[in-house]
């Protein structure tokens, strides 16, 4: 399990480059070792522990490599955690089988993307929520323990990402077997709070020790609550962009993808409480029931943002996984029952996987090249940045899309509060942003800029694209351009380097602030 999710997570983190989202949670990490905060020094509607692994990340001084081997680790955990599950009811060819499938979901280009998102760190704890209560039923020992991890793993996973909070009703199902163990008592109820308040009170106390609780709720609550709301969006915007995204899901995941959704099927077998081994004297709980709801819950806590993309709908995947025992334990069956039939379908399985498989891990590849030469110059624009600085300088980054490569490459301090600005004009909150922005560019200028709109900025951000539309951002980036113009001047080692067709490529630019001194080009 280990060793395959090592090999799938692989793809996801050190091929393809990052997204613009991801690359800015590795750039805090690293400015978190420097010792500035989250929701102080930069603006982000994000809960601290996704910044505390990338901290951790970054203090290996490889954050690419970390952020790999978690991914890997929590691929495996979440693997293992779904074969304990269905080990209880089939023996562990369809139980390993159901944990492979889970990490081959999980671990899919379409789904993860590029890792480093809440919904994929929030998994392994959502899975937990669910094994760990199931454990408390078996377990004759130490059920405490058990009911107060599954408790802190609700609580965990919805620090990461609060929707998932929705996938502690597939414990509604469990309620008649927790009652026969015995296990529906005040003292667990108590038990399963305070495992769900765990991280939420940890969160709380590290916010107010570093005086940043105020700035956390108003980020992470009060914005995201306006953003879940739809940003003020005319529906058919929000239904198209919805139908685009699930369009693009099935085209992506190809059919081996979608094996575990062949699990579905089990709602043609007539309904019943599944029983155990009785050698095992294990009590019966209705798992099917429980993966039922829990893929349906982890579908509808992306529903809440009703801005549908991919990753949003992976906390499914462990019910979509959990359904697909049934169809392994099918498969072995068969094989009890009709070996010679049994080794033709898992010969057509092994054959039209491994094909399948072969065409969408060379799918990545050329994407992850195609993106790779896209960036190129923006790369060679980040190493040409570290030449000519020792890395004390600020910078800010016009262009949506190029921070995700320049910001973690040089780890360098921002300018403003806002690294990325997202300009959300309709909302009360979003002029508040931009006016923030707008300040920090005007009284704390960035000794370097780059953007990819030429000598305009005005034209590096692409979707503040009409004066009539969106006349607040609007006008605050005319005002942000006039009040540079002036003070900035072209790189002209850059330049030279750009006519030899090196730094550089077209519509990216550097400029260097007057008045700043910079070490001699090593070039």
């Amino acid at each position: 399990m280990v060793a395959v999710a090592t090999a799938v997570a692989y793809p996801r983190t050190m091929i393809l480059p990052r997204s613009a989202d991801t690359s800015i949670f590795v750039w805090i990490g690293q400015r978190m070792q420097q010792g500035e905060l989250p929701y102080r020094d930069y603006w982000d509607n994000k809960l601290p522990p996704l910044y505390w692994l990338n901290h951790l990340a970054a203090a290996t001084g490889k954050p690419e490599a970390a952020v790999w081997a978690m991914f890997a680790i929590a691929l495996a955990a979440g693997g293992w955690m779904m074969f304990g599950l269905g080990r209880r009811m089939f023996d562990p060819v369809a139980a390993g089988l159901t944990g492979l499938t889970y990490v081959s979901l999980a671990g899919s280009q379409v789904m993860a993307e590029t890792v480093n998102l809440t919904e994929v760190w929030a998994a392994p704890f959502a899975i937990l929520t669910i094994y760990a209560m199931v454990r408390a039923v078996d377990a004759p020992r130490r059920a405490g323990l058990w009911i107060l991890l599954s408790g802190f793993g609700l609580g965990a996973a919805s620090c990461f990402r609060p929707p998932i909070a929705l996938i502690g009703a597939a414990l509604i199902p469990l309620l008649p077997a927790i009652y026969r163990a015995g296990r529906l008592t005040v003292v667990s109820a108590a038990t399963w709070l305070a495992g769900l308040a765990l991280m939420p009170a940890v969160i709380a106390a590290w916010a107010i020790a570093n005086g940043v609780f105020g700035p956390m709720w108003q980020n992470c609550i009060m914005f995201n609550f306006a953003y879940g709301a739809g940003a003020a969006r005319p529906a058919w915007a929000t239904w198209a962009h919805a139908r685009t995204e699930i369009a693009n899901l099935i085209r992506d995941t190809q059919v081996w993808h979608v094996l575990g959704a062949a699990g579905l099927l089990v709602l043609l077998i007539p309904w019943r409480v599944e029983k155990p081994d009785p050698t095992t004297r294990l009590r019966p709980i209705n798992l099917r029931l429980i993966a039922i709801v829990w893929m349906a819950m982890g579908a509808a806590s992306a529903l809440p943002g009703l801005r549908l993309y991919p990753h949003h709908c992976y906390p499914a995947l462990a019910g979509v996984a959990m359904l697909s025992l049934w169809a392994w334990g099918a498969l072995v069956a068969l094989e009890r029952a009709a070996r010679w039939l049994a080794i033709v379908a898992v010969v057509a399985v092994l054959v039209g996987t491994s094909w399948l498989a072969g065409q969408h891990l060379r799918g990545s590849w050329a994407q992850a090249a195609a993106r790779r030469h896209q960036m190129r110059f923006t790369l060679q624009a980040a190493d040409y940045l570290r030449t000519r600085s020792d890395g004390r300088e600020s910078i800010f980054v016009f262009g949506w899309g190029i921070q995700s490569e320049i910001m973690p490459r040089l780890g360098w301090r921002c300018s403003t509060r806002h690294p990325m600005v997202l300009f959300y004009p309709e909302l009360h909150i979003g002029k508040q942003l931009v006016a923030e922005w707008r300040e920090d560019m005007l009284t704390h200028p960035p000794d370097w800029l780059v953007c990819t709109g030429g000598e305009d900025l005005v034209k590096s951000q692409p979707w503040i694209t009409d004066e009539w539309d969106q006349p607040y951002a609007w006008g605050a980036l005319k005002d942000v351009h006039e009040f540079c113009r002036d003070r900035y001047v072209l790189d002209s080692k850059f330049l030279e380097c750009k006519g030899k067709g090196g730094a550089c490529g077209t519509g990216v630019v550097i400029y260097r602030r007057k008045d700043l001194a910079t070490r001699p080009d090593s070039h």
